[in-house]
């Protein structure tokens, strides 16, 4: 079952569903796919807004097995995502560490990973993403922050078309393994919006700066004469 998708149209999370199928099933589906979720997970236990229709809502189940680097996987979707994007809706995007792509300077993706344990071991790699496809309007608490594709383009894109070549692109990148690290690690190194600027490490309540991107996909930044490398955290750009 392991090629194989669920579409579901509503559901509290695709990342809650997936984790249960990996703990309790031995038929363990590529994808999760849901028209809407009631308790879209975000970072920081924030709730992911997942209106009915207007977005894609998914979560790729990726054996950890198939990856060599647990640290990369956020980046390494991210680019799937950017691309993906890029190729069918003809936009420029940015990667915002550790999970966010940007359009014009606003989020139109979200992603979150959480990882399976088995007898102490990680299994699974659950990563949750959510498209903004055609949504109109946002939330006043989120409306200066998010966009989505109808909104910058103007055009309603197929969420079914996205949908398809983004698990094709993870698998690319996960199964398939068409590039190596060093090429992820590059390609999102281009696509990065914070490299060479000032950010607020939100967890440490610092300011540092954004120098690169490590091999295994951590923030590498400046305090003062001191480098250090953040692996897990919310960072903003000022």
């Amino acid at each position: 079952m392991e090629n194989k998708v669920i579409f579901l149209k509503e559901i509290d999370s695709t990342n809650i569903f997936a984790a249960d199928l990996c703990r309790n099933s031995d038929d363990i589906p590529k994808a999760v796919v849901a028209e809407s979720q009631t308790k879209g997970s975000g970072r920081m236990g924030r709730n992911f807004y997942s209106p009915d229709n207007d977005g894609i809502y998914m979560t790729y189940i990726l054996n950890t097995k198939n990856v060599e680097t647990l640290n990369l996987i956020t980046s390494a979707a991210g680019l799937a995502v950017a691309e993906t994007l890029e190729k069918i809706c003809n936009i420029s995007t940015h990667i915002k560490w550790p999970n966010d792509i940007i359009v014009s300077s606003k989020k139109v993706c979200g992603i979150l990973t959480k990882l399976i344990t088995e007898k102490g071991k990680i299994k699974f790699a659950l990563i949750g993403i959510g498209i903004n496809v055609l949504n109109d309007s946002f939330p006043e608490e989120i409306e200066n922050v998010a966009t989505s594709l109808k909104k910058e383009t103007g055009k309603v894109f197929d969420k079914k078309e996205i949908t398809e070549t983004l698990l094709k692109k993870l698998d690319e990148i996960f199964i398939t393994k068409i590039m190596t690290e060093n090429e992820i690690v590059e390609k999102v190194k281009k696509r990065s919006c914070m490299l060479g600027k000032k950010v607020f490490v939100k967890s440490e309540n610092r300011e540092y700066f954004a120098l690169d991107i490590s091999s295994d996909g951590g923030l590498i930044v400046r305090d003062g004469e001191e480098e250090k490398v953040i692996h897990n955290g919310e960072v903003e750009l000022f």
